[in-house]
């Protein structure tokens, strides 16, 4: 028994093959697979939902035998048939390429077999849909049986593996093909060995391994004894990942530049944007005038010296700004925390180079109150060692991402608050706030006329509202820059029987940048595939 081991390139593996086609009688063609309908052979009704031969099982004939096959259709009716053969088909023949099925559903057709030994399968279709085969193996000398051993050392793990038998080609023929079975095949758990029998004794013969459609090997194998079973080693190696129709569920974790990230998201320019001023009396007072939207409160501020008043009753120009200050400090370093981005990778239309990052959350909040984009296009490629290169820039507003975190600290300093300004009315308290302005209104416990101090308390809240979205939105004015995350990810992938990553692990390192500021960072990269929906 001598073995012949071919070796072969796995840069690119085509997933469309070709089909051989042997020869078929009246000039059938297995693309011309016809349809079923009053229109079609025989008048026959539209097609059946299955068709099978009876027996299934592979046909073993001696050249040049004549033999009647019967195919099945159900449910029982009259369904327009073709036939064609298929592979190493050379001078077989077959008496019909159409037919019609009886009313029990069932068809015939003779095999005229080839002259010599090969493999090869008869198909049977109706309409273009539904379809079936058999093997035909043929040989004067008998039939033995082939032992797929696998060899890979690779660490990939798939659900099985299939192994056919080809005749008439070779393996360097079979380049790019190997995902396509031959006639002859049998399958087996990823722990097991498939055995492929009734292989024809006399021709060369190629024998392909794939572990679903995730790794290829093919082995030729010149000298099979019959009754026996022969041993053959397929060495098998890995197909690329394949990056396209992937879907999967991202985290990325951010790490780097501890005790910086005030300076870097731009708190200062938030407490500018909330006090442009500098007199955080003033600054409330103009957002709770803007709120009431009554000429009375700022004829009211005037006469009474609100501004003052109310400045001293705060502690100073600067008291809601020292209030709100560690909150966004806070807020700022808790950017840099495992999970902080969350979102969805799925490969562009088109491209396999590429793909969308769409995110879902920023630091636990929703992504589009973060100033992010609706999606990133990014960059990634399959590498040899089954690991994926990814590169992506996000870009978003540090303000907003500043004034999400900050809730966190907040609510922590003060409990039962649900926003950043509830908790600022509470510390701050708008109740003094607004006897504040009573006691420097126009009488009869009014701030002013019409707006007693339950209503002073609501325009606080109100004013400290507008105030804290003002801090917000400062990265979102003309001339503020906005953050850019440069990330450059490699992760190792689990690979699923389509060769599909359905699971990354892996870091990232690269640069944050905003307004001239620049740090260096990195952080954790995973994903895995989506819970079915």
């Amino acid at each position: 028994m001598t073995r012949l081991h071919c070796f072969f390139g796995v840069a690119r593996w085509a997933l469309a093959l070709g089909t051989t086609l042997g020869c078929v009688a009246c000039g059938g063609d297995a693309a011309d697979t016809g349809g079923g309908g009053s229109g079609g052979v025989g008048g026959a009704v539209d097609g059946p939902s299955a068709l099978t031969f009876e027996p299934a099982t592979t046909l073993t004939v001696a050249p040049g035998e004549k033999r009647k096959l019967e195919v099945q259709a159900s449910p029982p009716g009259k369904y327009p048939v073709r036939f064609a053969l298929l592979g190493d088909a050379d001078d077989a023949a077959l008496d019909k390429s159409e037919t019609t099925t009886d009313g029990s559903g069932r068809a015939e057709v003779t095999l005229f077999a080839p002259s010599s030994a090969r493999a090869f399968s008869v198909h049977a279709s109706s309409g273009d849909k539904v379809a079936a085969s058999v093997a035909v193996s043929v040989s004067a000398s008998g039939f033995g049986s082939i032992q797929v051993i696998p060899i890979y050392t690779g660490k990939r793990s798939v659900s099985h593996w299939v192994a056919s038998v080809r005749t008439g080609v070779t393996c360097a023929e079979l380049t790019g093909s190997l995902l396509e079975d031959g006639d002859l095949k049998a399958t087996a758990p990823f722990t097991g060995t498939p055995q492929v029998d009734f292989v024809p004794v006399g021709p060369a013969l190629a024998v392909t391994l794939r572990g679903a459609e995730s790794m290829v090997g093919c082995e030729e194998l010149t000298e099979l004894d019959a009754g026996a079973v022969a041993p053959l080693k397929v060495p098998v190696v890995d197909i690329p990942i394949q990056l396209g129709d992937s879907k999967l569920d991202v985290t990325l974790g951010l790490e780097g530049a501890k005790g910086q990230w005030g300076d870097l998201l731009g708190v200062g320019s938030m407490l500018v944007a909330l006090s442009p001023a500098a007199n955080d009396g003033t600054a409330l007072l103009d957002a709770m005038q803007a709120a009431a939207g009554d000429a009375g409160f700022q004829a009211a501020r005037k006469t009474g010296a609100w501004d003052a008043a109310l400045s001293a009753a705060l502690g100073g120009p600067s008291a809601i700004r020292a209030k709100l200050e560690p909150w966004l400090l806070q807020g700022a370093e808790a950017f840099a925390s495992p999970g902080v981005f969350r979102g969805r990778l799925t490969s562009a239309a088109g491209s396999d180079q590429n793909a969308w990052l769409e995110l879902d959350s920023v630091g636990g909040a929703d992504a589009s109150e973060a100033g992010a984009a609706a999606k990133y296009l990014a960059s990634w490629q399959p590498q040899p060692d089954d690991s994926v290169a990814l590169g992506v820039d996000l870009q978003f507003l540090p303000s907003q991402v500043v004034g999400l975190m900050a809730i966190g600290p907040a609510k922590a300093e003060v409990a039962g608050v649900s926003s950043v300004p509830e908790a600022l009315a509470q510390v701050l308290s708008c109740k003094t706030v607004a006897q504040t302005l009573v006691a420097a209104g126009t009488g009869s416990g009014q701030a002013y006329p019409g707006c007693d101090a339950s209503c002073a308390q609501k325009l606080c809240l109100s004013g400290l509202d507008a105030l804290f979205g003002a801090a917000k939105g400062a990265s979102a004015q003309p001339a503020a820059p906005t953050a850019l995350l440069a990330i450059v990810a490699t992760a190792d992938a689990t690979v699923d029987d389509h060769a599909r990553p359905s699971a990354l692990s892996g870091t990232w390192v690269g640069t944050y940048s905003a307004g001239g500021k620049v740090a260096p960072v990195t952080g954790s990269a995973t994903a895995k595939t989506p819970a079915p929906e």
